[in-house]
């Protein structure tokens, strides 16, 4: 009986054509089975606006087959999926927009069941907030969360994200759209929990991770949401304004 090393795997980003459809296949196929969609094309790969300004982040078996995929959509002049699904709180979608180059939502993850309980989903979230060393500048990480994951993300990984419009629900479940500084997820990971920083900073020395911190702060800057004017006295109005910090 041939033996499965499960933990034997590696993860990389999705480089030339052949990779990318293959991943997107993968994809497509685990949708298909947990039934976030009903079809995909001809080709066995879900098709949308944003396909083009994608990047994939593999997980693949030392037996060379992809068992774990996680998609980022950079912002472009085609915008993002989570700015067609939702309304967003006052201020924050003009914010957002005017971020091109340096903003991107993480897509849902895919992982072959048969490897829910190894490192595969940890090591593609771990590019969550490594997305800037693939595209230098991507510090504003933008998602749509179902309420387990945000609370993971939040509570065990120690990521401050803010939620920037109600809860939805969507294909899958109620998901709750947010955004977060990735300077201030590795700040934050360095000072609460610093294994988990060596771990998602890809760095030992956690004084090179402060100074990579710094860095970053002093070249982007953390997106806040536009002023707007508001009539106090109006509910329709003050309806949405109320940002909700996720400590």
């Amino acid at each position: 009986m041939t033996v499965v090393r499960k933990h034997a795997f590696t993860t990389d980003v999705a480089t030339t054509a052949e990779e990318i459809q293959e991943a997107r296949r993968f994809q497509a196929a685990r949708y298909l089975e947990v039934g976030f969609v009903t079809s995909t094309a001809v080709n066995g790969m879900i098709e949308d606006q944003w396909v083009a300004s994608s990047t994939y982040h593999v997980a693949r078996h030392e037996s060379g087959r992809v068992v774990g995929v996680c998609r980022f959509v950079n912002l472009t002049l085609s915008g993002l999926p989570m700015l067609s699904e939702f309304d967003l709180y006052a201020g924050w979608r003009g914010a957002i927009a005017a971020n091109c180059g340096t903003a991107y939502e993480m897509g849902a993850l895919a992982v072959d069941p048969a490897f829910k309980d190894t490192m595969v989903s940890a090591s593609l979230y771990r590019q969550t907030i490594r997305q800037f060393r693939v595209h230098p500048g991507q510090v504003h990480l933008l998602a749509a969360l179902d309420s387990g994951l945000l609370e993971v993300m939040r509570d065990v990984l120690h990521f401050p994200f803010t939620q920037i419009g109600d809860p939805k629900m969507l294909v899958g479940g109620e998901s709750t759209p947010v955004y977060l500084y990735v300077p201030d997820a590795l700040q934050r990971q360095i000072d609460l929990a610093p294994d988990a920083a060596r771990y998602f900073c890809g760095c030992d020395d956690l004084d090179i991770a402060r100074e990579e911190v710094l860095d970053l702060r002093s070249t982007y800057t953390e997106i806040r949401p536009e002023p707007v004017e508001v009539d106090l006295t109006d509910p329709v109005q003050l309806n949405g304004v109320q940002v909700n910090q996720l400590d």
